[in-house]
């Protein structure tokens, strides 16, 4: 069973999957939602929404549905941890994807949510540290010091 299907959103099936012409139909409905990600991401999200639980229980806030300032503080803490930037998008996915299929509201279509994700990310983004392309005369140096006749 999904681990999601007792939640707010999915209480309007309960009356419906004790009707025999529906029951079959509302059982598959929690896979069938699942589907809609692949198993990999479904897992993640559940991985990472484990996460958030426990830190929401840890600071005793309700996530459950979360309020987007629980949110805000969350994110606001990997933030500060230093995470990187991929954890700190499976996290805000992860809540997200949860309200999504459970709520009505979802805490993290908040403006000021979405403006500290991205202030997380720029803070969090390593800058790409090119290398500088190798010339000739340094291939002759490598060639000279370790290159033979008979050999490239």
């Amino acid at each position: 069973m999904v681990f999601f299907y007792l939640q707010t959103q999915w209480k309007q099936f309960e009356e419906l999957a004790n009707d025999s012409r529906f029951a079959k139909i509302v059982s598959a409905l929690p896979s069938i939602v699942e589907a809609s990600s692949s198993k990999s991401t479904v897992k993640k999200y559940k991985f990472y929404f484990g996460k958030f639980r426990i830190w929401c229980s840890d600071c005793q806030l309700e996530f459950s549905p979360a309020t987007s300032t629980t949110v805000c503080l969350y994110i606001g803490s990997l933030i500060q941890q230093g995470v990187c930037v991929s954890v700190l998008e499976s996290d805000f996915y992860s809540i997200k994807w949860y309200h999504d299929i459970n709520f009505k509201y979802n805490p993290c279509s908040d403006k000021l949510l979405s403006n500290i994700l991205e202030g997380g990310r720029r803070i969090l983004s390593k800058p790409i540290n090119k290398k500088e392309p190798i010339t000739t005369d340094i291939l002759k140096l490598i060639v000279s010091r370790y290159g033979s006749e008979h050999d490239l």
